[in-house]
């Protein structure tokens, strides 16, 4: 495992890049504790201080800044990296089964930049999450939650799209092809058992005024 795995060009926004190890760039992470918690920052805020606070996700409000927009970055290991582009800011975040539970896509701070594109990186996929039955007291959308064989698989893609659509109809969402599970250049925790961690790496374009 050697470094960038895909690459997303975004026109008039940036770059989202996935990575087997942690990218040698400066970039804004928090400390990911599968919430529903997104945190914004600020011209002020600084790298090292941001990292402290406990999150799941991170905004970036475009009329907030007057100089180069900082990186940010996520980290997986089977679960989702979301980055949502409004009108008004962007926000990357971190998003589970835990997080998708307590609707982390849908959190106001998300209303507030007013989307208009998602994009879901590389994660475990259904076929390959198997889980516990109580999932049908989480998720109630037929298409998150499959029995096949008396066994459950859920897909965080199809419970993401159905929470992005209820909230934004017209929005445009896209996801990455890759499988954690399968693709051996990624990290995943129900292959591995092991404590690596994909990064999803948000290069915004650098002029604002």
């Amino acid at each position: 495992m050697n470094g960038i795995v895909e690459t997303l060009q975004l026109e008039n926004t940036g770059m989202l890049q996935t990575f087997n190890q942690r990218p040698n760039v400066q970039f804004f992470e928090v400390t990911q504790v599968h919430s529903n918690i997104i945190l914004t920052i600020s011209e002020s805020s600084t790298a090292a201080e941001f990292k402290l606070h406990k999150a799941d996700g991170m905004a970036i409000l475009f009329d907030h800044f007057h100089r180069a927009l900082p990186c940010l970055a996520v980290k997986t290991a089977d679960c989702l990296g979301v980055l949502a582009i409004g009108k008004v800011g962007i926000v990357l975040l971190h998003a589970g089964w835990r997080g998708l539970q307590s609707q982390i896509l849908t959190q106001p701070l998300i209303h507030s930049i007013q989307p208009y594109r998602f994009h879901l990186t590389a994660h475990i996929q259904a076929q390959n999450y198997e889980v516990g039955a109580e999932f049908n007291d989480y998720f109630s959308h037929p298409n998150s939650l499959k029995c096949q064989d008396k066994k459950y698989f859920f897909s965080q893609k199809e419970e993401a799209h159905q929470q992005i659509l209820n909230n934004w109809p017209k929005a445009q969402i896209t996801s990455s092809q890759l499988n954690t599970f399968q693709d051996e250049r990624l990290h995943s925790y129900r292959r591995q058992r092991a404590t690596g961690s994909n990064y999803h790496l948000f290069t915004p374009q650098h002029v604002r005024n």
